[in-house]
């Protein structure tokens, strides 16, 4: 990972504040966790996915771009309650896990595919289906092999989202800047 001090320090400041005044469960006990969005369609390009533990307490993962840190563009993940009204979220499913694993599978996942998102445009379009990989989100052309291959097996997410993208697109300008991009990418970062 690449990550910086200064890149990870509020995330983890914000996970133990919130942890300790029980504002969100105890995020180190596994958990069935219940999910859901706050959108129907699943289609609608969006980045809050709401979290409810077995305990009944509501959280967000919040997706944000950032410059903050370092200069480079970043995805970054926030964790809050949630304040808004349960009965307007649409139930989406289950998962077992502890919510400090969910919450750092998102951002180490989420640390690497923001080398894509040059613009807040692309990050908006492709943040469903990156949340998928982590197992938090509903992006509906994502298939079970490609989070267990991804998780089990290290594959890097720009090589994955490669092929996935030579497989479905046919724009060739489109795509040749996009191999560009994960080019540049791979030889920095991977």
């Amino acid at each position: 990972m690449c990550y910086t001090q200064s890149f990870v320090q509020p995330l983890v400041n914000s996970v133990i504040r919130l942890e300790t005044d029980r504002l969100v469960p105890d995020l180190t006990e596994i958990y069935r966790y219940y999910l859901y969005t706050l959108e129907k369609d699943l289609r609608a390009k969006g980045t809050v996915i709401v979290v409810k533990s077995a305990v009944s307490e509501y959280f967000v993962l919040e997706m944000c771009p950032t410059y903050e840190y370092d200069g480079c563009p970043r995805l970054y993940i926030n964790v809050r309650t949630f304040e808004g009204d349960v009965n307007t979220l649409f139930y989406r499913g289950r998962v077992w896990d502890t919510g400090i694993n969910l919450v750092y599978k998102a951002v180490n996942l989420v640390d690497r595919l923001s080398f894509f998102f040059r613009y807040l445009n692309n990050s908006k379009t492709f943040v469903e289906k990156f949340l998928t990989l982590t197992g938090v989100g509903f992006h509906r052309y994502l298939q079970d092999f490609e989070r267990v291959l991804l998780m089990v097996y290290g594959y890097s997410a720009a090589e994955l989202f490669r092929k996935s993208y030579e497989e479905t697109h046919t724009n060739r300008s489109r795509g040749l800047v996009m191999e560009s991009q994960i080019t540049t990418n791979r030889c920095a970062y991977f």
